[in-house]
């Protein structure tokens, strides 16, 4: 089994088979006592290229944003990344997820770097 720190850094980036880190994270407990990981601005703008240029389907930045919203495994850089995350991984409550929506916030994550 893989350490806890690899596989977070792994869903991150999103180099891996998404499906087999869910299953890989899901063997240890929801629950930290802190988080192990901070996600910044360039990791979501990273993730949202890849969705832009297709090499990851909306579905799957929904997943992904869904995923990390529900772990106590990842911090973030500040609050307005944490709403970004709650935006994407719940489309319905929010704007649904758009190649123009996507370059639009991939521009405002940029301008803020």
């Amino acid at each position: 089994m893989r350490n806890r720190i690899d596989i977070v850094r792994d869903i991150i980036t999103y180099d891996r088979n998404f499906k087999n880190l869910d299953d890989e994270l899901s063997q240890y407990p929801w629950d930290l006592p802190e988080p192990i990981i901070e996600i910044t601005a360039s990791d979501i703008i990273r993730i949202l290229y890849k969705a832009i240029t297709g090499k990851i389907t909306f579905k799957e930045l929904e997943d992904w944003a869904n995923l990390i919203e529900c772990r106590d495994d990842f911090s973030f850089q500040n609050e307005g990344l944490e709403e970004i995350i709650f935006q994407l991984a719940n489309p319905t409550l929010n704007n649904e997820i758009d190649k123009g929506s996507l370059i639009s916030l991939a521009s405002k994550l940029e301008s803020q770097l």
